[in-house]
């Protein structure tokens, strides 16, 4: 899996992203780590955009639900894979109904994270489902974006599962 632009990753845990970042660098994947929302907002609010984000869960200065607003206001779209170091499954149908591609934990399993990234960059078909999501998406008014970001931008307990839309390699 080779794109051309590379993924972002906004982790505080040193563990996590460089274990997250082995897997993708060995699939060939280009990676670039910042370490809170300020700069994963400075990198996407850039004419060249990342491919994907992976983002923890909870940052000092945010949460996941931040980086998938910021994501979705960038000059296009791009998709959010939330990354936690627990299973959590309220947190998991929160981040996916929330607009987040998927919900990822480790340890990281090499055609695992293949299949994420795939089905989260549209190199594979997704289901209507996920479709239908991205429209509602994109259908909502600024307003009710801020409000569901500010909403969310409190400590949230982590969690985790794995790619809820299938798709085909």
């Amino acid at each position: 899996m080779k794109d051309t632009a590379p993924v972002l990753l906004v982790s505080e845990q040193d563990e996590v992203a460089q274990a997250l970042r082995k897997v993708l660098e060995a699939q060939g994947v280009k990676t670039q780590l910042v370490r809170n929302i300020a700069q994963a907002n400075a990198i996407l609010e850039q004419d060249a955009l990342p491919a994907a984000v992976f983002s923890d869960a909870v940052l000092t200065d945010g949460t996941w639900a931040d980086v998938v607003f910021l994501a979705a206001q960038a000059r296009m779209p791009v998709p959010v894979i939330v990354v936690s170091r627990i299973n959590d499954m309220r947190l998991y149908i929160r981040a996916l109904e929330n607009g987040a591609a998927d919900f990822i934990v480790p340890p990281f399993a090499p055609p695992e994270i293949a299949h994420v990234l795939r089905c989260a960059t549209g190199n594979g078909e997704k289901t209507a489902g996920h479709h239908a999501l991205i429209a509602k998406r994109n259908s909502l008014p600024r307003w009710l974006l801020q409000q569901r970001r500010e909403s969310y931008a409190v400590s949230l307990t982590v969690g985790a599962s794995n790619c809820l839309w299938p798709c085909v390699a």
